[in-house]
């Protein structure tokens, strides 16, 4: 396995790739047979941009294995250890600084319950002015678990917020970020939601603990 994992860095290395690399997965389909001449583009942009091609081998692992990452989070909690995950989405000017502070924090946050994170992130959607930054947490689990959860999810919620990202991305809001609902949508658009509730879940069976962050309880 020692070979097999240092193949990638000697072949990143063969091919002068920068120092500090991030891995860029490019996958196209087409129902009208183009998608050789998009790629192909996307080739030459990716070059341009200092990019080095290392074949088809990390694409076809990570299409082999992507689905397997919940069964890992299941297997590192039976063995003491927490991981939870956080998205935003931001503009691609902010996503910088937006990445490092996000990280930081929970870091930080994870020191403060005596222990270290490991943290970790990776681009899961983009877009012609932004992208979401889907961020994963790994770290030795404390004795009084919730309030562990509890930190590192509102270190993260904070820096998010206080660095131009959304508050959530394709997962939506839910109860877990009802205490930034204001802060990150501003009254008006609560209102909106408050009403579309009221009409259409007036029992607040859906999103179960969100009203409580609504005007008038949703």
């Amino acid at each position: 396995s020692t070979i097999t994992s240092a193949m990638p860095t000697a072949l990143a290395a063969f091919k002068r790739a920068p120092a500090n690399p991030c891995l860029v997965i490019v996958g196209m389909e087409s129902n009208h047979g183009h998608s050789d001449v998009d790629f192909a583009v996307i080739r030459r942009a990716m070059k341009l941009g200092g990019a080095v091609l290392l074949g088809e081998g990390p694409g076809r692992s990570w299409q082999k294995s992507r689905f397997e990452a919940p069964h890992l989070r299941e297997a590192l909690m039976a063995r003491g250890l927490g991981v939870d995950t956080y998205e935003t989405a931001a503009n691609w000017s902010a996503l910088p600084a937006l990445h490092v502070a996000v990280t930081r924090a929970l870091q930080d946050a994870a020191g403060k319950t005596g222990v270290k994170a490991a943290v970790f992130c990776h681009l899961s959607h983009s877009y012609a002015d932004g992208a979401c930054l889907y961020f994963t947490a790994a770290f030795p689990r404390a004795a009084e678990e919730h309030g562990q959860w509890l930190t590192l999810k509102k270190a993260a919620t904070d820096a998010i917020l206080a660095n131009g990202g959304a508050l959530s991305h394709h997962h939506g809001m839910g109860a877990d970020h009802a205490p930034w609902a204001k802060q990150a949508n501003g009254e008006k658009s609560l209102s909106v939601l408050a009403a579309l509730a009221r009409s259409f879940d007036p029992q607040g069976i859906m999103a179960t603990g969100l009203h409580t962050a609504l005007p008038n309880g949703g």
